[in-house]
């Protein structure tokens, strides 16, 4: 079952289905008062968006708080989903708190847009 459908900065269209919702949960307690809201208030207005750690994944990034170069706030996942070649739907596939760790190209930011 669809919980959202959510066009980002860029206006790609993102899934956000209540298995996905449930698999937070699972890991994730923590946001389980901010759940289905979260994340897709992070991809309708993410800080950044990054390449994902895997092919046809980004990251949308939410900044909470900064402390010197260390980044704290949300974090959602997308993956690409393809069949026979051609894009069939963005999807979330996590999301959760913490620091941001990653060296990953961003792709687009608020303060710049595309970076592409």
């Amino acid at each position: 079952m669809i919980i959202s459908k959510i066009s980002d900065p860029r206006n790609k269209v993102i899934t956000y289905y209540e298995s996905v919702n449930s698999h937070i949960l699972d890991g994730h307690n923590e946001l389980i008062d901010f759940l289905p809201q979260l994340p897709i208030d992070v991809i309708l207005n993410p800080d950044w968006i990054r390449e994902g750690r895997t092919d046809n994944t980004e990251m949308y990034f939410k900044i909470d708080s900064i402390d010197g170069c260390t980044f704290s706030g949300t974090i959602v996942t997308t993956k690409d989903i393809f069949k026979e070649g051609e894009l069939q739907e963005t999807i979330i596939t996590t999301a959760f708190t913490g620091k941001d760790k990653t060296n990953s190209k961003i792709k687009w930011s608020k303060t710049k847009g595309n970076i592409e």
